[in-house]
């Protein structure tokens, strides 16, 4: 099978790492709110604070994206799958966020 380009290697890392970092913001925001708390304004009071350690997270997991990929062409591995592109993203974010202090 013929190995992908870069760029759609590249927009499926960066899913895998989006697929990641929302993951961990719907988990949160899973819990129900505090009683008598109803409607949107109380969803979107929760969102950006629970939201924002991990859109700061996302604009550093964009340069790793760039990081994968040139450690996959510098090793002239084949990513030849969009699935395999998106791995790569998925698992390198799961690691990162689990390094964070």
């Amino acid at each position: 099978m013929q190995s992908l380009a870069d760029w759609p290697v590249y927009c499926w890392i960066v899913a895998g790492i989006l697929v990641s970092l929302v993951m961990p913001v719907v988990r949160q925001l899973a819990v129900p709110p505090p009683a008598g708390a109803h409607g949107i304004g109380t969803f979107l009071q929760r969102l950006w604070p629970t939201a924002r350690p991990y859109v700061f997270m996302a604009v550093f997991s964009l340069m790793a994206a760039l990081v994968i990929l040139a450690g996959v062409r510098v090793k002239k591995l084949e990513v030849d799958s969009v699935w395999g592109a998106f791995l790569l993203g998925y698992f390198c974010d799961a690691t990162i966020q689990k390094l964070k202090p």
